[in-house]
């Protein structure tokens, strides 16, 4: 027995790392064994809006589908439960008595159909409005848990308690990761993480399409940036040795530079600092660098939805505006739409009056610095 326990104690641990309902089902099968109990889950209850999520359970999957979706929203055990904290426990035979649980219409909907009679509820973590919690049943024939069981319970509460505060604050993290990684995909620019040996460790969306390219920069077959033009590689190293012999956050940006193409296009304009928010240890020990590319060719596909909503511009006039800010002249414009220069200056007229600026310097800058520089779903290609 106690090595089950020892056994059961390290499968707790193990699912702290894991973001998979794997190992929490491996947890509840070790523990259901201890306690010669069925249908062991861990959930997390929304005790605001009373809403239960499975983590991992041991449940037929058909009928713990069937309680999420439904089921769950006409239990008034799930009420009850929702008011406790960590460490608190709910006993189905010591909160409602046999023949009361019998006559619930949700006994004879939900619990029946999983052998669930007998069971235990005890609540391992509570942060913020949420509470994780951990179950077992047992049918009717086997009987409530007893004294024994119990003490076994609370013999595992702390390590569940610690495991889950690990898993939430790493599944948290991971969350956190993800909603900055889709914020910098948002940009219209290049953003790349890198160390001192160039080697590239994070890039958004913009730089991916910038080093697919490879039209300047590219990635070598050691995986690290380099540059075509030889003379600008050259600037390049010495620059970005210069960011990592910087004294860091107080000397402001370190270096800028600017990389000649091949094809004749303009030159790609970088801005490159050093990491200074620790050791960004999720990218790797050592110091790290951050480079932010821009393309003076990027050409945006189409802003008129968001000039429209924002504005109230027209179709023709959000296109028009959108041609301002790639840096088009009257006469590109007249000769693209194949309308005449006067219809562009009355189209104009009407933009400068309802994006309230005054000259095309200005409603560029909007443009550019507005929510329609921002990525969204193919809307600008780099």
């Amino acid at each position: 027995m106690e090595n089950e326990i020892v056994k059961t104690i390290s499968a707790i641990y193990d699912a702290a790392y894991d973001e998979t309902p794997d190992s929490w089902v491996i947890v509840c099968e070790k523990i259901d064994g201890l306690l010669d109990a069925e249908n062991g889950g861990v959930t997390v209850l929304d005790t605001v809006q009373k809403e239960i999520s499975v983590v991992g359970s041991r449940m037929d999957p058909e009928l713990l589908a069937q309680y999420v979706e439904h089921y769950q929203y006409r239990n008034p055990i799930q009420d009850r439960i929702a008011g406790l904290r960590s460490g608190g426990r709910f006993n189905r035979a010591e909160a409602i008595a046999d023949e009361d649980f019998e006559k619930l219409e949700i006994t004879n909907e939900f619990f029946s159909k999983g052998r669930i009679f007998h069971f235990e509820y005890r609540v391992i973590a509570a942060p913020d409005d949420l509470h994780a919690a951990i179950q077992f049943s047992r049918p009717r024939g086997r009987g409530n848990f007893a004294k024994k069981d119990l003490e076994l319970m609370d013999l595992l509460m702390p390590h569940l308690g610690r495991a889950f505060g690990i898993h939430f604050n790493f599944l948290k993290a991971k969350q956190e990761r993800s909603i900055l990684a889709e914020v910098l995909d948002r940009m219209p620019r290049g953003v790349f993480v890198v160390n001192e040996a160039r080697k590239v460790l994070y890039s958004n969306t913009s730089g991916n399409s910038i080093l697919t390219d490879g039209d300047g920069i590219y990635i070598n077959r050691r995986g690290g940036i380099s540059v075509r033009n030889n003379s600008d590689h050259k600037r390049f190293k010495a620059a970005l040795a210069g960011v990592f012999t910087s004294p860091g956050i107080n000397s402001g940006w370190a270096a800028t530079i600017r990389l000649n193409r091949g094809t004749g296009k303009r030159p790609l304009e970088l801005l490159l600092a050093k990491c200074t928010k620790g050791d960004c240890d999720q990218f790797g020990t050592g110091e790290k660098a951050i480079i932010f590319v821009s393309d003076p060719e990027s050409k945006r596909v189409s802003v008129a939805d968001v000039l429209c909503r924002l504005y109230g511009l027209t179709r023709s006039e959000a296109r028009i505006a959108g041609m301002i800010a790639d840096g088009m002249s009257m006469a590109d414009i007249s000769d693209e739409l194949c309308i005449a220069e006067s219809t562009v200056k009355t189209h104009l007229k009407r933009i400068f009056s309802k994006t309230d600026t005054r000259r095309q310097s200005e409603l560029a800058k909007l443009v550019l610095l507005g929510p329609a520089s921002l990525r969204f779903d193919g809307e600008r290609k780099v």
